[in-house]
């Protein structure tokens, strides 16, 4: 269950989107794993999940204790194994080393891994900081408001490239069946997607990264 559930919409719409995206019985990092309510429900193989916020991984520890949950600033992190799919829900908008994530990630793709880079559209943002102090949505610390394109230069950046870009989520809220309404007719008209709320971007590594998978030249 959701952490709120006056959010459950907004969140089960997410949880849909990566178990979509995610198959299960995967090896998962999940930067910004919050409560760790969406990691569960991705049933991996092996989940991490990392949090700012040392509540927050208390909370995920007594409700997952068959998950990991790490409490470290998400550029201080490195980590130590591989895995099949690493999630960064809004970290790159919250960290102070945006290239220094993306770095320190690396260690942790084989060549098949698959990034899901998940944030807010930059156009939402006073919307959200309304809400934010209107105690209607939790506070993230937002640093940074990136577009697209500048997810995908810093991917690029850091020996990444971005593979499929999409959006989700043009009214957050359920408001008695009001919001599956108006998402229902956006999915349709793709006029609509550059002001969606969520945006995610897919991304591999290149094979710069795996020096000792190149074939030798002759």
């Amino acid at each position: 269950m959701a952490a709120n559930p006056r959010h459950r919409y907004y969140h089960e719409g997410m949880r849909r989107t990566l178990n979509f995206i995610i198959p299960p019985n995967k090896n998962v990092l999940f930067l910004g794993s919050y409560n760790g309510w969406i990691l569960a429900n991705l049933s991996p193989k092996k989940g991490i999940g990392v949090d700012e916020s040392k509540k927050n991984c208390k909370i995920s520890r007594k409700k997952y204790p068959k998950l990991t949950f790490v409490c470290a600033k998400y550029e201080d992190y490195k980590p130590t194994e591989k895995f099949d799919y690493i999630i960064l829900a809004g970290t790159l908008g919250q960290t102070r080393d945006i290239a220094g994530v993306l770095r320190n990630l690396q260690k942790a793709c084989h060549p098949s891994t698959r990034l899901v880079v998940y944030q807010h559209n930059y156009l939402w943002q006073w919307i959200l900081s309304l809400a934010e102090s209107w105690g209607l949505k939790r506070k993230e610390g937002i640093h940074n408001w990136l577009s697209l394109s500048d997810v995908s230069v810093y991917l690029e950046g850091a020996g990444f490239e971005a593979t499929r870009i999409f959006e989700r989520t043009l009214f957050p809220i359920f408001l008695f069946g009001l919001g599956p309404l108006v998402n229902g007719i956006a999915a349709v008209f793709p006029f609509f997607d550059f002001l969606k709320l969520d945006q995610y971007v897919l991304a591999r590594p290149l094979p710069e990264l795996f020096p000792q998978n190149a074939m030798p030249k002759s």
